[in-house]
């Protein structure tokens, strides 16, 4: 299926990609494409609902980002979002909470404003995981 085409391409980008880290002193750049290919792997697992591979493939992505850019960036604050998703499919309403309240965090102080679609539907996925934490 489509799905598992798009997982060999990004399996074949990350290696190219990670050969390209050993070989270039200038090598964070390739990290970053790194970690975006990592997100879209376990994006793709998420739809599939391979739940611990996606987890491992955004947690890898999540590391990256942190280390390379910093933990408020607002990559990492996007990447809460995935990871807030994530966890909402996986049934673990406790920790989806707290990534949306810290994508929320990064991107207010990143300057996105109350009105953002963005900011809008986070809210609506924290209300929502908090809503079946009480149930």
């Amino acid at each position: 299926n489509k799905y598992d085409m798009a997982l060999n391409l990004y399996r074949q980008a990350s290696r190219v990609m990670i050969d390209s880290v050993i070989e270039d002193s200038n090598s964070y750049k390739h990290q970053l494409e790194i970690a975006e290919i990592q997100l879209c792997i376990g994006t793709i697992h998420m739809f599939l609902e391979n739940f611990l591979k996606a987890k491992e493939h955004m947690d890898k992505a999540f590391s990256i980002y942190c280390y390379i850019l910093g933990d408020d960036h607002e990559k990492v604050g996007h990447s809460y979002i995935r990871l807030g998703v994530l966890r909402m499919k996986m049934n673990k309403m406790k920790e989806a909470s707290d990534a949306f309240k810290n994508a929320l965090s990064i991107l207010r102080h990143k300057g996105f404003r109350s009105q953002h679609p963005l900011i809008i539907e986070i809210k609506k996925n924290l209300k929502r995981a908090e809503f079946f934490l009480k149930y």
